[in-house]
């Protein structure tokens, strides 16, 4: 099982901690994950890590567990449906099933966010250009991102 090296700066606790776990291999660990304080933005990009290193026979795993709801205070509902998205558009890329929890009605938004703001508060320019630039797995959960969204470096 693959590991991070990193240190980061816990939400709860706000002292640092090794990465050194485990990376999270579908949204349940990835919860339990943000529920215990390490920041979303460290699971998301451990579990796509995780994903995209995976064998082809691994992945449909890593996406078919819904993510628990632990609540607001844990994940918020534009990540939530950022993760039915994630799901979504890497079960088209890498030619999976997409998981039945991900078309749960809690998944969608009922108006277009950005980074958890809502899209009425940013320029306009920029929502054009991201209506345009946005998966269409993430843009019909109501969610604008880039198009470079899933990539890591």
């Amino acid at each position: 099982m693959e590991t991070s090296s990193a240190t980061i700066m816990t939400r709860k606790t706000n002292k640092p901690r090794p990465l050194g776990g485990p990376r999270p291999h579908d949204f349940v660990e990835m919860m339990e994950q943000r529920r215990q304080g390490v920041p979303g933005y460290v699971t998301y990009g451990d579990f796509l890590d995780a994903f995209y290193r995976a064998a082809q026979e691994e992945r449909q795993q890593m996406i078919d567990k819904e993510p628990p709801d632990y609540g607001e205070s844990v994940i918020t509902f534009t990540a939530r449906a950022n993760l039915a998205a994630t799901a979504e558009k890497l079960a088209h890329d890498y030619e999976l099933t997409v998981p039945a929890w991900t078309e749960k009605p809690e998944y969608f938004l009922s108006e277009l966010y950005m980074c958890g703001r809502k899209a009425s508060t940013l320029i306009p320019e920029l929502v054009t250009e991201l209506k345009k630039e946005s998966p269409q797995e993430f843009l019909r959960r109501g969610l604008l991102v880039s198009a470079n969204a899933l990539s890591r470096m």
